[in-house]
């Protein structure tokens, strides 16, 4: 890449004189970019790393509510169960008691 600049005469002779330094800050310029571009990558990395362990972290959370809402609804059928076969035997219970108490009610 070529790079076109015009100066004066008296700035010409100083960039001549100054020209290994110039040369320095251009090579320690690519050096910059050079570690700006590794820092750059490293950082991209281990935030890719980051971001990759929370989303299996969120897969493994997502798949124990699935499984946690699962077991809710088959608690949930079983209690409704258990519930209906109660109100069966309560039902079945009170009839019972009232023939009881009308055969007693006969006898005495």
């Amino acid at each position: 890449m070529e790079i076109e600049l015009r100066v004066s005469q008296e700035e010409f002779k100083q960039i001549k004189q100054n020209k290994k330094e110039i040369e320095k800050r251009f090579y320690r310029l690519d050096e910059l970019e050079n570690t700006l571009k590794a820092l750059k990558l490293r950082y991209l990395s281990k935030h890719r790393d980051r971001l990759k362990k929370k989303l299996d972290e969120m897969e493994h959370n997502y798949k124990d509510l699935l499984n946690f809402e699962k077991r809710a609804m088959d608690d949930k059928e079983f209690l409704l169960k258990i519930r209906h076969q109660l109100s069966k035997e309560n039902y079945e219970l009170r009839q019972q008691l009232e023939v009881n108490s009308y055969e007693n009610r006969g006898k005495t």
